[in-house]
């Protein structure tokens, strides 16, 4: 597995380019929850201001696997590089916003 990650000060976006050996790989759970949290929150390590965090998949197959999964969790899904970032199905990421959707 490779892992790199590049904070872009001036959108406060952190992408977190991944490629597994498996396409079939998840993102760990705990991973996912403390970018979300910390996205949640608007500060990512080091006290930086945080918009958004997009996680960059080497293959096709593994942004697909784990799209659903971090759309969920208002993690952006792309391919490709850091260098060079392809979105991946932004079309259908969930629509609800609050508990409330849920009738919670």
């Amino acid at each position: 597995m490779s892992e790199t990650q590049r904070y872009d000060e001036r959108t406060q976006t952190m992408w977190l380019y991944r490629d597994y050996a498996d396409p079939d790989t998840l993102v760990p759970d705990e991973e996912a929850r403390q970018w979300s949290k910390a996205l949640r929150e608007g500060k990512g390590p080091q006290g930086r201001a945080l918009r958004a965090v997009h996680y960059v998949f080497a293959h096709e197959d593994t942004a697909e696997y784990n799209h659903h999964a971090l759309a969920f969790a208002r993690l952006g899904t792309y391919t490709g590089t850091l260098e060079d970032p392809k979105a991946w199905g932004d079309d259908d990421a969930p629509s609800f916003e609050t508990k409330e959707d849920f009738g919670i």
